[in-house]
């Protein structure tokens, strides 16, 4: 949702800056001269929308290439270190321990005896000692159930 923000608001701005070029009011109109005869100094009309282009292109790359880019690298890097035994967190908030890796599935132990099979995706992060808070074993059941 964040994304299609961006995008809405980068076509605004795009928008309004060509709209502000083809009136003249961020450059000089193609017919307007300069008092002084220096039209090489103001720059002509496709300059300037060439400048605009290349901004709003700049602009796209660092709002929503990049930071996505960021996003699927840190993410290749998280699967690339997991394996059987490591801890981790779903993306639904449920803590298990990784038994089986497959290429686009894993299977996760949630508690002694119950496993479940979820897509890599649905992993959020792998978890570290400081993010445990306690370690749920077959001592700690109740002896009723």
């Amino acid at each position: 949702m964040k994304v299609l923000n961006r995008v809405f608001g980068l076509c605004a701005i795009a928008t309004s800056l060509i709209a502000l070029a083809g009136c003249g009011l961020l450059g000089p109109a193609p017919t307007d001269t300069p008092a002084d005869g220096a039209d090489a100094a103001t720059g002509t009309p496709w300059t300037t929308m060439l400048i605009y282009g290349a901004i709003i292109i700049a602009v796209f790359y660092f709002l929503l290439i990049r930071p996505n880019k960021k996003r699927q690298d840190e993410q290749k890097a998280l699967f690339d270190g997991m394996q059987a035994g490591t801890r981790v967190m779903l993306t639904s908030g449920i803590f298990g321990t990784i038994q089986v890796m497959g290429e686009k599935q894993v299977v996760v132990e949630l508690a002694p005896g119950m496993d479940i099979t979820v897509v890599k995706q649905a992993i959020a992060k792998v978890l570290t000692e400081e993010d445990e808070e306690f370690e749920y074993t077959e001592e700690d059941a109740p002896d009723g159930e």
